[in-house]
This record gives structure tokens, C-alpha cells and sequence, in this order.
């Protein structure tokens, strides 16, 4: 029944016009997903616009669904930023035929899961997915998509361009240093591999060319789990790790496990593809959030 309501809320609305009148005090509104998205948004339209982030803080994208609330507030929008249609594939009956929706995986490079990450020697597929969703670990990808975005609305509100012109040239400066600021970090590493609970880094070791090993995509793996955490054991000792990486938003428990078994020192990272309601109180960005993640890598890697 509730699937059924959900497509009458959304064919009632395709009979909307594309496009919403704004009288001159009104402001646009965009939705968007996921967090790194709102992030750019918010920036660069300041207070000239409404941004609403549709998946809620602390739900994962993979496991979202729309509320009948949550319909109406996209089909109301002027625009729609979404990451596309393989990791949100809820949004293509409510999006309909409209013209003002941008799905940003068409605009980046993205990389295939089951080429780019590795256990040991082994390659594993981890995701349902064919390409990894987690482009804003990439610097240049972000900032790729922030100019991506800054076109589209300042071509779209030219009442704006400017406003919009000087908010994009501040946040793209930010991602300019941030980008140094990690170059020179991970400049003299003494080690090429890091041990992660959850792989949400692989454009961030492409860039940075360092390797991965997953957890998380071990113990999801349909074999025993005890074989496969024996494996990262001894490829940990075989690599001298020393330290091991937590997820922010994930379950640490084999993590830990490792971590107890070789005394290993923890540290955190975050995978950035939505906040918590701690994260948003603290006024985390997805600038401040790298730098977290850069220093948690420079332990990780070892760098000097």
C-alpha cells in the first residue's frame, strides 16, 4: 500500500509545471541526497536559496526510501542534484520527465569497483554496484562538480551569477588548499597500504596512490569469515602495520577484533557520504571532515 500512495504522490505531481514562477523576494529551492552535495549547494548559494537534504542525517544512502513528505518537497524544487541513477533509483518515478535534474556521476570520472581495490594480492568485488559512488574523496572530483554545479545555477538565475560566482571562487579556493595541504602530507610515507572497515577511499588511494584492504566487503562475502580475518592478520604483520582505521558511521566490531589481536593503534575515518546530528552541531564541512581524514592517513600511512 505505502509503494502505491508513493506513485499516486508522484504522478499527482508530474502534472506540475516544470518550471516554479518565483516572484522577486521568492528563493529558488533545490533537494539533493547526499551530504557532500549539500555541502557545495550551501555554500554556493548562501541565503539566495533553500537546500534540502532529502536523506535524512545519519541514514545510509544504500538503504533509503522516501517518505510521502519527502515526494512533495522534490517536486516542488527548481532544481535536483543527485548522485544517479544506480545509487538512487528510488528518485526516477518522482523525478519523472523533468528537465532540472542533474544526476553528477554523468559529469566524473568514475572508477569500477571490481578493478580498484585488493586483499592482499586477491581483487574482490565489494558492492552491488558497478562503479564506486564515493567520487568526493577525490578533491579534483569534488571540485570538478562544485564548478559543474556553479554553471548550471548561474546560467539558470542569472539575477545571481555574481553572488554565486563569489561563493563558488571561496569554496573552490578551500579545496585548492585542502588538495596542497594533503600533497604535502602524504608526500614521504613509510608504508603503501592501509586496513579499512568499510571502503568508501578508493578515488582518495587512486589519487594518492597508496592501496587498500577492506574489511567490510571480507566479512559481507559469503565464506568464512574466520579464514578471510586470518588473512588481513597476517597480511597487516607482512606489511608492518601498525595502525588501523574505524569507520565513522559503520559497525567496527572485526576491526576491533584485528586491532586487540595485533595491538594495533586506531584512528577514524569518515566517510563523508552523510553527517550525524553530532557532525552537523559541530558545524562539520566536508572540509574540516578531509582534514580529519587526512591526518587519521598520515598515521595510517605513516608519513612524516
Amino acid at each position: 500500500m505505502r509503494v502505491l500512495f508513493l506513485i499516486f504522490i508522484a504522478l499527482l505531481f508530474n502534472a506540475c509545471s516544470e518550471k516554479i514562477e518565483k516572484k522577486d523576494n521568492q528563493k529558488i529551492v533545490i533537494s539533493t541526497t547526499i551530504f557532500p552535495l549539500y555541502d557545495i549547494l550551501t555554500h554556493l548559494v548562501g541565503d539566495n536559496a533553500i537546500v534540502y537534504k532529502i536523506i535524512p542525517n545519519g541514514v545510509d544512502l544504500h538503504g533509503f526510501q522516501p517518505t510521502p513528505q519527502d515526494i512533495i518537497k522534490i517536486k516542488k524544487s527548481d532544481f535536483v542534484f543527485y548522485l544517479g541513477d544506480e545509487y538512487e533509483p528510488w528518485l526516477r518515478n518522482i523525478l519523472g520527465k523533468r528537465s532540472k535534474n542533474y544526476q553528477i556521476s554523468e559529469y566524473i570520472d568514475m572508477i569500477e569497483l571490481s578493478s580498484h581495490h585488493k586483499h592482499g594480492n586477491k581483487e574482490h568485488k565489494e558492492s552491488k554496484f558497478v562503479h564506486d559512488p564515493h567520487y568526493w574523496m577525490s578533491i579534483d572530483e569534488h571540485r570538478k562538480i562544485t564548478k559543474k554545479i556553479f554553471e548550471i545555477l548561474s546560467n539558470s538565475d542569472n539575477s545571481k551569477e555574481l553572488a554565486y560566482m563569489l561563493n563558488a571562487t571561496m569554496y573552490i579556493n578551500s579545496l585548492v588548499i585542502l588538495k596542497k595541504d594533503y600533497t604535502s602530507t602524504l608526500e614521504e610515507c613509510k608504508n603503501n597500504s592501509i586496513i579499512v572497515t568499510h571502503n568508501a577511499y578508493n578515488y582518495l588511494a587512486k589519487d594518492f596512490d597508496f592501496d587498500i584492504v577492506s574489511i567490510g566487503s571480507v566479512v559481507d562475502e559469503d565464506q568464512i569469515v574466520a579464514k578471510k580475518l586470518t588473512a588481513i592478520i597476517e597480511y597487516a604483520k607482512a606489511h608492518n602495520i601498525n595502525t588501523i582505521a574505524l569507520d565513522a558511521q559503520a559497525n567496527n566490531n572485526f576491526t576491533n577484533m584485528i586491532a586487540d589481536e595485533l595491538n594495533l593503534k586506531k584512528v577514524t575515518l569518515h566517510p563523508l557520504g552523510n553527517i550525524s546530528n553530532d557532525d552537523e552541531k559541530s558545524h562539520k564541512s566536508y572540509t574540516t571532515i578531509m582534514r580529519d581524514n587526512l591526518k587519521a592517513i598520515s598515521s595510517l600511512l605513516s608519513c612524516q
